[in-house]
C-alpha cells in the first residue's frame, strides 16, 4: 500500500512539473517569408528582383513592408503604394494612397490575422474600388457588429476620394480581371 501511495505523490510531483508555463510567443511571419512567396511567383509581365517589383504597365516598386505575412506593400517611390497578395497563380494588386494603405492597415487590425487574406481580397474584388462593399471584407471575418460598423465608418471616410485605383488580378499570362476566390 506504501508504494502505491509513493508513487502516486511521485506522479503528481511530476505532473505538477512538467505543466510550467513557457515563454513562448506566437508571431507573424517576416519579410523574408512574403518577399519568397513573391520571388517564387510566376505571374506575365511581372518581375520580382529582391525587394524590387516591376509590373508591366504599372511601374517600378521597392518592397517596404509584409502585410501578415499573407501580401505586402511596395512604394512606388512618387508618394503611392500597392498593394500586392499572391494567391496561387494569380496576384492580387491594388494601388493605394497613404492614407488607403492606413486604412488597411486599421482595418486588418479589426479582421485579425486569419481573415486578412479575405479582407484584402474583398478591396481588390471590388468593382469600384472606391466604393468598398464592407460586407465582402467582413464575408469571412469572425466581427462583432461594433467592428463592422468601425470598418464601416474607415470605409465611408475613404469612399469617393481615389485612394485606392485599378485593383487586378495578374495570371501567368498576365493582367485579367477575373476575381481572386475569397477564402
Amino acid at each position: 500500500m506504501k508504494f502505491y501511495r509513493y508513487a502516486l505523490m511521485i506522479f503528481i510531483l511530476i505532473a505538477s512539473f512538467s505543466c510550467k508555463k513557457t515563454t513562448l510567443t506566437v508571431t507573424s511571419p517576416g519579410p523574408d517569408f512574403f518577399l519568397g512567396k513573391m520571388q517564387n511567383g510566376n505571374w506575365g509581365g511581372v518581375k520580382v528582383d529582391g525587394d524590387k517589383l516591376t509590373i508591366d504597365g504599372k511601374g517600378d516598386y521597392t518592397f517596404e513592408n509584409p502585410i501578415l505575412g499573407v501580401g505586402g506593400v511596395y512604394n512606388d517611390g512618387k508618394g503611392g503604394y500597392l498593394i500586392t497578395v499572391p494567391a496561387g497563380d494569380n496576384l492580387g494588386t491594388v494601388e493605394v494612397t497613404e492614407k488607403g494603405k492606413e486604412a488597411v492597415d486599421e482595418i486588418l487590425g479589426i479582421v485579425g490575422d486569419e481573415n486578412a487574406l479575405g479582407a484584402i481580397n474583398g478591396i481588390i474584388n471590388s468593382k469600384d474600388p472606391n466604393n468598398i462593399n464592407v460586407d465582402e471584407i467582413v464575408s469571412n471575418a469572425d466581427v462583432t457588429e461594433e467592428e463592422k460598423k468601425r470598418i464601416e465608418e474607415i470605409v465611408s471616410g475613404l469612399n469617393g476620394g481615389n485612394h485606392f485605383k485599378n485593383p487586378e488580378t495578374i495570371g501567368p499570362n498576365g493582367p485579367n480581371k477575373s476575381s481572386i476566390s475569397n477564402p
